[in-house]
């Protein structure tokens, strides 16, 4: 989980799912106090549901993530089933979102899906609002952009653009192939 917050999502799947003890799970993000807090929530959803979820965290910036791409050895690990990042493409150009895209696809193992979010360009009612009263300017995608972040290499049939009903969010997905 790329950009992981406070990993809701994993507190509401650890909760309620008893399978997530055969799940393990790395989160991301670079701020400090957003990690710990995190920490502190599935630890103790792992502690009151007897969870054996495996739970590993980093703290590290979209920049030092891109720097460490071009290592050898990978700070957080490879042969990923999945990789999701919601509610960080919105702030980031096309290049940097590539970068990232090409990162966490490598990073798959054979079969893996890759899920990246960024709002839809499709008129939202609060967007000029948020803009004008908060110095809030995110970037909106279309799905035409939304497919342009996937690698060059990626076959078309193995990537797809989905619109939530809401129309707020658009993901990109990107499935690895087999290694056979």
């Amino acid at each position: 989980n790329i950009g992981c917050g406070p990993a809701r999502e994993i507190q509401n799947f650890m909760a309620t799912q008893p399978i997530s003890s055969q799940a393990d799970f790395v989160l991301l993000d670079f701020d400090a106090e957003t990690i710990e807090f995190a920490r502190s929530q599935l630890n103790e959803i792992r502690k009151r549901h007897g969870r054996q979820t495996g739970i590993q965290f980093h703290q590290m910036s979209v920049m030092k993530l891109i720097a460490n791409s071009q290592r050898v050895t990978k700070p957080i690990g490879t042969d990923f089933d999945l990789i999701y990042c919601g509610g960080l493409f919105d702030y980031f150009s096309d290049l940097a979102c590539r970068q990232l895209v090409a990162q966490f696809y490598n990073w798959l193992a054979p079969e893996g899906l890759v899920v990246v979010a960024n709002m839809s360009n499709h008129q939202q009612p609060f967007s000029r609002m948020v803009e004008f009263l908060l110095d809030w300017h995110l970037i909106y995608r279309d799905a035409r952009g939304m497919a342009g972040l996937a690698p060059d290499h990626v076959q078309l049939n193995n990537s797809s653009v989905v619109m939530e009903p809401s129309l707020i969010n658009l993901f990109l997905e990107l499935r690895k192939p087999s290694a056979n």
